[in-house]
């Protein structure tokens, strides 16, 4: 009988540790990668709603004149934008 109330104590505790649809749903959803396919809603937006996204690798934001570097990374995000901070492009490398 007293391993019953134990074996249900640890089965309430575990139950308590499964998040709610809601806290699923607030939970950043992190981007791996270059995940093109996921990201290209962001097309003519503004830069800043990166602010509000989760990367687990920094995207590479590029502007008109910016100049970046020859190296190519296949998991890294380029965000190419416009003189006004709209996103314009997105490529892997």
């Amino acid at each position: 009988m007293r391993q019953f109330v134990i074996l249900l104590g640890i089965l309430s505790m575990a139950a308590g540790c499964v998040p709610t649809e809601e806290e699923a749903a607030a939970a950043p959803q992190v981007i791996y990668g270059c995940q093109l396919d996921v990201l290209g809603g962001l097309i003519g937006q503004d830069t800043s709603v990166l602010d509000s996204m989760t990367f687990a690798q920094p995207p590479r934001v590029i502007g008109p004149n910016d100049l970046v570097t020859m190296d190519h990374d296949p998991s890294r995000l380029n965000i190419e934008t416009d003189a006004n901070g709209i996103i314009r492009q997105l490529r892997c490398g």
